[in-house]
């Protein structure tokens, strides 16, 4: 058993000229669709580069009313601009702290004594005013004459005093927070002419020392310009845009109205500003959606070859991307329009997961979350994101199961719940304003997209050979043509194969496998034997046997046909392709052991027989599915041989087959593992006893069986040893649970 690439796309046979006509009409066709496909997405978003309607500017008059052509939200950026510069206005000034600045207004305090006690030694200046005006001049601020006087009188021991009472007024001072170009500088001054009160001082004394700690205060609190400007743009950037609601219908600009910013705003908004096509832009959009499609069709052969390769599969997966966007197109005018694209994506990647698979479905939906970008002016990213991410849990959350009434409630509820619920997360997570009408529309759309998906994947599974629940629970029902046919033409192998589907659907269930699939596939995969149905001995019911008088090649070319005569009536059936595979390779290229040792026997001495006109032609079992069918199908005809199907035998008889069909390499081409293949035959080991466990005897059969007993015996020793044996039989028999 190997492993296989899911991703490997299928090996085609050798080439022929038939074969390769085939492809190349699969790649012209394949050209024609990716074209097609182009052509639809460019005409979805020709929108987006047509000529612009309406080109006006502020301070014109309109010509005409202009009427909003679908609802949506348009920001005042005028109204936005001004709210902004109300909140930089609020902002107050910033400052910095200046550590300098109580050491510089002591320095300037001792300044003005030391100068103060020279100016007093100086034999130079004879007169106290020519004292005065020297000591002044020698000052970096002004204070009163009084107290320029009064210190050039004051005596040394007096003015130290003097001088250490400023000192701690300015330190006082210093100490609160005095910030530069406002009121503060005023009010510390006024506090330093209050707390001198407190030094204890002459009247005169006092004034001197308050007048000089006034004079030389200095700010402490330095403007900070670069840090206020960095808060105004913090303030500025806070403010929200201011987002107005605009209607259908709702008239834009009046004929003769003068145009404003606003009116701008909402043409702009409403897309009717776009600006004139351009060529280049063209070309441009071309290539990134060429780009889209063969995106599409690469991860499409790559995710899923099995719908690659099935053309009306491809061809419906193209057709959904480009309803998908003509839906985008035209819920553009609607106020719902992110309800509209969250249905629209979320049911195209469902749709597509179902007739391809999951993966394939997540690139539509990322492939949809652009084409939204690109046909809506100016889309943002919050619906881009929430697009992609409810399209990929839509795409993965359902299966053909989903058919099921159960399954199909459960799905529409939590892929509606979850549309919801990341619509809400999104617009918050962008910051802007809920709308809880348009998450409800959006809760209603994920309903409506599962409804529609399913119901059209229903309508489709015929066309498109899909395998829904229901498709498959009708193919198993009897009543079928072909079931029906070999109920009636060939009863025994019918209930063959209904033993083989039970033993089969639990073991694939056992392996996580959809045993719904595989048992409707093990009540086909003996149909080939309606052709001759006497010639297998279930069908004989001990009437004669026809391989009496056949020759064991004739035989074993009768019983090695019905694989692939149940293929061809499969296909005129119009069974899945999936099913007619499985009917094809239950059998392998395994030995029809019974009629190649009847031909050895009868072959002359010293003659060969080759193996091969006794082997089913094949192919070998190419899926898990159609190997757990070949052992099922391997063991169900084994244990009729039993003579006793206990546990023990039955056990040895299922480890015996599955390892022949190992050894025998029959297994080989596919993925099953070998500790599946465990699973498997432990699975069909429970299940054959299962159906094959001994019955309790009810107590009244014991005395019946006690009078057949006794009319076998003579009288003596019914006498003698019946009583016994009733009882040795009553206390065998183990009683039936209540």
């Amino acid at each position: 058993m190997r492993a296989r690439n899911r991703f490997a796309q299928p090996t085609l046979p050798v080439p022929t000229d038939r074969v390769t006509r085939v492809v190349r009409r699969l790649r012209k066709r394949n050209l024609l669709l990716a074209a097609l496909l182009l052509i639809c997405l460019f005409l979805a978003i020709w929108g987006r580069i047509m000529p612009s309607a309406i080109s006006l500017q502020v301070g014109d008059r309109s010509d005409r009313t202009i009427l909003a052509s679908r609802s949506g939200a348009y920001t005042d950026t005028e109204r936005t601009e001004r709210l902004r510069q109300l909140a930089q206005q609020a902002v107050p000034q910033q400052f910095r702290s200046e550590p300098s600045a109580i050491r510089l207004a002591a320095q300037a305090a001792n300044d003005f004594f030391d100068a103060a006690a020279q100016v007093q030694g100086d034999p130079a200046l004879a007169n106290l005013p020519a004292r005065i005006d020297a000591l002044q001049a020698s000052l970096e601020f002004r204070v009163n004459d009084e107290t320029l006087r009064l210190a050039l009188v004051t005596p040394p021991g007096a003015l130290q005093r003097v001088r250490q009472g400023t000192l701690q007024l300015v330190e006082q001072a210093e100490a609160l927070s005095i910030r530069g170009s406002t009121d503060d500088l005023p009010v510390a001054r006024a506090a330093v002419t209050t707390a001198a009160d407190n030094l204890n001082f002459t009247p005169a004394y006092t004034a001197m020392a308050a007048d000089v700690a006034r004079a030389v205060l200095v700010p402490n609190l330095v403007f900070d310009p670069l840090t206020t400007q960095t808060e105004k743009d913090k303030a500025a950037a806070s403010v929200k845009p201011v987002v107005q609601p605009v209607r259908a219908g709702e008239i834009v600009i009046a004929t003769g109205e003068t145009i404003t910013q606003r009116h701008l705003d909402e043409l702009r908004a409403l897309g009717l500003m776009n600006a004139p096509v351009k060529y280049p832009q063209g070309l441009a959009m071309l290539f990134i959606l060429t780009l889209l499609g063969y995106c599409l069709f690469f991860f499409t052969s790559r995710a899923c070859p099995e719908a690659y390769y099935h053309f009306p599969r491809l061809a419906v997966i193209c057709a959904i991307v480009a309803l998908v966007a003509l839906v985008l197109r035209l819920g553009q005018a609607s106020m719902y329009l992110e309800a509209f694209a969250i249905t629209a994506v979320a049911g195209g990647a469902m749709l597509v997961a179902l007739i391809s698979c999951a993966d394939v479905g997540l690139v539509v939906a990322a492939i949809s979350a652009l084409l939204f970008g690109l046909i809506i002016p100016d889309p943002g990213i919050k619906p881009m994101v929430t697009l992609f991410l409810c399209g990929g849990f839509a795409a993965y959350l359902v299966n053909l199961s989903s058919t099921r009434t159960g399954s199909f409630v459960l799905t529409a509820l939590a892929i509606a719940v979850f549309d919801g619920a990341l619509l809400l997360v999104n617009t918050e997570a962008f910051g802007q304003e809920q709308s809880w009408p348009l998450i409800g529309a959006t809760v209603v759309g994920g309903v409506l997209s599962s409804v529609l998906a399913i119901g059209i994947m229903i309508a489709l599974d015929r066309p498109l050979d899909l395998l829904t629940d229901l498709r498959l629970a009708e193919l198993a029902s009897p009543h079928q043509p072909l079931q029906g046919r070999l109920l009636r033409e060939a009863p025994g192998s019918y209930q063959a194969s209904v033993m083989v589907a039970n033993y089969a659907e639990q073991a694939a269930e056992s392996i996580g496998l959809s045993g719904l699939f595989v048992r409707t596939a093990a009540l086909y995969h003996d149909v080939g034997k309606l052709k001759r149905p006497y010639f297998f001995v279930e069908n004989q019911f001990g009437g004669e046997n026809p391989h009496t008088k056949l020759s064991p090649y004739i035989s074993a070319l009768i019983i090695s046909s019905h694989p692939r005569d149940g293929a061809e009536m499969g296909r005129e059936a119009g069974l899945p392709k999936r099913i007619v595979d499985i009917i094809e390779q239950h059998q392998g290229t395994d030995l029809i052991r019974y009629f190649y040792e009847k031909a050895v026997e009868q072959a002359p001495e010293g003659t060969t027989v080759p193996e091969t006109s006794f082997r089913y032609p094949g192919p070998k079992p190419q899926t898990k599915e159609a190997a757990v069918i070949m052992l099922s199908d391997a063991v169900e005809a084994a244990v009729r041989t039993l003579d006793e199907p206990s546990p023990a035998n039955v056990t040895h008889m299922v480890h015996r087959i599955v390892q022949s069909r190992v050894n025998e390499g029959q297994l080989d081409d596919c993925p099953l593992t070998f500790a599946e293949l465990s699973t498997v035959r432990e699975t069909l080991v429970a299940s054959i006893n299962s159906a094959f466990h001994r019955r309790i005897k009810y107590p009244e059969q014991i005395p019946a069986e006690a009078r057949l007993l006794a009319e076998r015996l003579s009288p003596e020793q019914q006498s003698e040893g019946l009583l016994e044996a009733v009882r040795e039989e009553e206390a065998a028999q183990p009683h039936e649970p209540s």
